[in-house]
């Protein structure tokens, strides 16, 4: 198989991105709902990684993804993080009702894409390990030097 470049590699689809959020939503709390409620985990953790944007959903609209959103994070505690490539994270994550600390923009970059999944890998073991509702936001939100260290380097 020959090395994927610019040249042999070439996306044409699209990006049905509040289709995928809302069903996984959808499936996740089925399958939690389904569980019974000595193995439900206590904080459920659900990430949005794209490195595309809206632009083939056809099911669900931004409006309906940030209702489910709040609902879950209300009712549920769930948190939610979003991660785009060479996007502004920020401003597409409060267009799903995820909050600015919550959202970061990561570049694509072999060294971008390890440093943003390092990032979120300490992120998750922090939320693990967190007891209390300040410690949950001191360990989910996104610091100035985590933004900086996954964008390209130039």
């Amino acid at each position: 198989v020959p090395e994927l470049s610019r040249k042999n590699y070439i996306p044409s689809g699209g990006t049905p991105l509040l289709d995928t959020i809302a069903e996984t939503i959808v499936r996740t709390g089925k399958a939690l709902a389904a569980m019974p409620e000595s193995l439900r985990p206590e904080k459920v953790l659900f990430v949005i990684i794209t490195d595309g944007e809206e632009n083939e959903s056809r099911v669900y609209n931004h409006q309906r993804v940030m209702e489910m959103i709040q609902h879950q994070s209300i009712v549920y505690k769930w948190e939610f993080m979003y991660l785009g490539a060479n996007q502004d994270a920020i401003a597409v994550g409060a267009t799903f009702g995820v909050s600015a600390a919550r959202s970061m923009s990561y570049g694509t970059s072999k060294e971008a894409v390890f440093d943003t999944y390092n990032v979120l890998a300490s992120k998750t073991m922090a939320f693990r390990s967190a007891g209390n509702a300040a410690e949950v936001q001191a360990a989910l939100n996104f610091t100035a030097e985590e933004r900086k260290s996954v964008e390209d380097k130039k």
